[in-house]
């Protein structure tokens, strides 16, 4: 995930400042996230929130635990939802968004498979009702790597 940021971050001309945080107790090498489940969500969060945003470009990425389940927060400070769908539509017509609906997808399969219990959520921030951009909070049962 840091590859991936650092990455996007040389063809954003490294104007994007990101933090990765986790919580005390967490050990990285124990736990296990089911691929591909943060990497879409935070691609969203670049190409299409802090990507088209003038200005400071922020991604903050925290990891918790809470009762037996990982919380993931992606928060990033960029155009919001509606703003991005809008520049979307105008830029290419026949485009479909479909990585949020895949996502959702997954996590329904995923739930259904394995009895998970893998939330998401998808926040859109405003302060006075103007877009500031857009937090998203995956909740995971913990998966101990064996």
């Amino acid at each position: 995930l840091k590859s991936y940021i650092q990455i996007e971050s040389i063809r954003l001309k490294h104007n994007l400042k990101f933090n990765i945080e986790m919580s005390e107790g967490i050990n990285p090498r124990l736990i296990k996230i089911p691929c591909m489940f943060l990497q879409p969500v935070v691609e969203n969060a670049v190409i299409h929130g802090l990507y088209p945003k003038e200005g400071d470009k922020n991604l903050d990425i925290s990891f918790s635990i809470d009762d037996d389940f990982l919380k993931v927060d992606i928060e990033d400070n960029g155009i919001g939802r509606e703003a991005s769908y809008a520049l979307n539509a105008q830029k290419n017509k026949r485009h479909v968004s479909l990585a949020t609906t895949i996502m959702k997808d997954r996590i329904q399969l995923s739930n259904l498979i394995n009895k998970n219990s893998i939330q998401l959520e998808i926040i859109d921030l405003k302060k006075d009702n103007i877009p500031t951009g857009t937090k998203v909070v995956l909740t995971l049962p913990i998966i101990f790597e064996s």
